[in-house]
């Protein structure tokens, strides 16, 4: 779904003349910007759905930082992608209610760990 939306996008940006090489290329950064987005959006939305949308800004940047320095992991498709993301937002939730003390020693923790022993 998202890459059939990436080929139309990209295809009217050169019908348009609004690029002129590099289809590719173009392609992959919409088709990243999209899913980034969607990504962006659910996590924001569970969060003010369920009343924790500072946590889900926390969580989001969180995992932004982790993203920059580790890559992190890659899934097959931006379906997987997302809902992993998702899920994983979830159980932090579910675990932040128990742990609310403790959780910013965590979160620092588990950045650490991810910057230094994660394969760039």
């Amino acid at each position: 779904m998202i890459q059939d939306l990436t080929n139309k996008i990209t295809q009217y940006m050169f019908k348009m003349k609004v690029c002129n090489d590099e289809f590719e290329v173009h392609r992959y950064g919409i088709e990243v910007m999209i899913s980034t987005t969607i990504d962006f959006l659910l996590i924001l939305g569970i969060g003010f759905i369920m009343d924790h949308l500072e946590d889900a800004i926390i969580y989001y940047l969180a995992f932004w930082i982790i993203r920059k320095f580790s890559g992190g992991y890659h899934c097959q498709t931006y379906f997987r992608c997302i809902s992993l993301h998702v899920s994983l937002f979830i159980v932090y939730l579910i675990t932040f209610q128990y742990y609310r003390h403790w959780m910013l020693y965590i979160q620092i923790f588990a950045i650490l760990v991810f910057i230094i022993f994660s394969p760039v």
